[in-house]
């Protein structure tokens, strides 16, 4: 079967099996992830006093990116903020990923605000890793996910049962009629029933293709419009990074990838993002610096 995929992981070493996300980013990899398995500095899950905490999720944009790492230090040495902006991003996740990891864990590290980065990719299901009898890493790309312990040991240990949930997972999405703008909706508004039961002020960023035409790909055009129906708070950063700069934010040494800008972006995105939660008072009480927000968020 075609949606049946049993096939080696791409080789390397940065992602483990999960019990309720596809795969996890591995945890102390020498300069490059901490003990909780984030692609960030070690934190303590005991929150400070007077700490403001932001978690940030989305996939490689953030993973690889430090506009997170610039945010916190603009906050603090700019404006003397307490603030932590968690990098909680597993490059390769999607948004029913960001559902799950801030269902299952995000929620432990004690929040006090959600940040999403989307690349227009992230309505897709993503591949879910798993080890085989064999003790190698392999991966099977899913239609529909039921995520849950006993799914995981049932797709880790039988093939019978990956056969079983494909064809199921292929029946149900062709009677349903789902699409990634419905993954999209449904996951959506699956993560701000969440913060809203939590209270949790929750802000989207939209990351464009940094080509002149991202505007009018479907990937595009199918999340703005679940993001704007939504009426949850978002930047979209097409408004920041005009068609006609976008090729200079990309990686001189790989030019073909469109989808990760160089850091002279992430310190943009980091700039806009501290005047629009200092703007929209989404930051502590005392900490407005009078700034008028450059971030250009979309309209409602």
């Amino acid at each position: 079967m075609q949606s049946f995929r049993y096939q080696d992981y791409p080789g390397n070493e940065l992602f483990i099996p999960s019990n309720f996300l596809p795969f996890e980013l591995a945890p102390n990899l020498p300069g490059f992830s901490n003990s909780l398995g984030m692609r960030d500095k070690e934190r303590s899950i005991k929150k400070a006093p007077g700490v403001f905490r932001i978690i940030t999720l989305g996939d490689s944009i953030t993973m690889y990116g430090h506009y997170t790492d610039h945010l916190e230090d603009i906050l603090a040495k700019r404006y003397g903020l307490k603030v932590e902006v968690w990098n909680c991003s597993i490059g390769g996740h999607g948004i029913a990923d960001y559902y799950h990891n801030l269902e299952h864990r995000v929620l432990g590290y004690h929040p006090d605000m959600i940040l999403i980065g989307f690349c227009l990719n992230d309505f897709s299901l993503t591949p879910v890793m798993f080890r085989g009898t064999d003790g190698k890493p392999h991966c099977y790309r899913p239609l529909r996910m039921i995520k849950g312990n006993l799914d995981n040991w049932f797709y880790c240990h039988s093939n019978l049962y990956r056969l079983f949930l494909s064809g199921w997972e292929g029946s149900m999405d062709k009677h349903h009629g789902l699409s990634k703008e419905s993954t999209g909706k449904h996951y959506l508004h699956a993560i701000q029933e969440i913060c809203r039961q939590r209270r949790l002020p929750l802000l989207t960023m939209i990351f464009p293709y940094f080509h002149d035409h991202s505007e009018e790909t479907t990937d595009y055009q199918e999340m703005k419009k679940v993001v704007v129906e939504s009426g949850v708070a978002d930047i979209d950063l097409h408004e920041t990074f005009l068609r006609s700069e976008r090729p200079r934010y990309l990686d001189p040494f790989n030019p073909n990838d469109y989808i990760h800008p160089i850091d002279t972006a992430h310190r943009m995105v980091a700039e806009i993002l501290a005047e629009y939660l200092l703007s929209h008072g989404l930051l502590p009480k005392g900490s407005d610096a009078g700034i008028a927000s450059r971030a250009r968020p979309s309209s409602r």
